[in-house]
């Protein structure tokens, strides 16, 4: 009897690198999470997420990240950035419970609901402003998404495309 390979399951490297960036240790829960990303690129908030954690992550690989992901309430100057912080908070505690019973797809849908926030934030929010505190906080936002969506595969890497 042959083993089926990745691509035969129908994941092609793209998805393989997103969740291998997070180094699952277990072959059936790293299956899951393939499973799970592969789903969530048929959904049609998921090249705007994508595109939105491709973004994430560049920022915070040129930023000096120097006060951790705390974010400070009382330095959200935006309306779009309140908004975005209350949905975070929101969503990760809908999704401890889920991350714990390995429903990644249900996780994944979760947090394509961050879409209009997300794209809020961009639209409104200036991230690298001069003012220090201010840029120290936003970072601290995105590095909080980040943790939040790397929670199950870094899907900016699924940025290159769809085989």
């Amino acid at each position: 009897q042959r083993q089926m390979c990745i691509r035969d399951r129908g994941f092609d490297a793209l998805i393989f690198s997103a969740v291998h960036a997070n180094l699952p240790t277990v072959p059936y829960d790293f299956i899951q999470r393939m499973t799970a990303v592969k789903k969530f690129r048929d959904d049609p908030a998921a090249d705007a997420l994508v595109a939105a954690n491709k973004r994430v992550s560049n920022i915070l690989q040129k930023a000096d990240i120097t006060n951790g992901i705390n974010i400070n309430s009382s330095l959200l100057a935006e309306k779009s950035e309140q908004i975005l912080v209350d949905c975070l908070s929101s969503k990760q505690e809908q999704i401890q419970p889920l991350l714990q019973q390995r429903a990644y797809t249900e996780v994944l849908q979760r947090l394509a609901e961050l879409r209009a926030p997300i794209d809020e934030f961009f639209d409104n929010v200036m991230v690298m402003t001069d003012d220090e505190k201010l840029r120290e906080n936003r970072l601290a936002i995105l590095a909080s998404l980040r943790q939040l969506f790397t929670s199950i595969a870094d899907i900016a890497l699924l940025a290159g495309g769809k085989d």
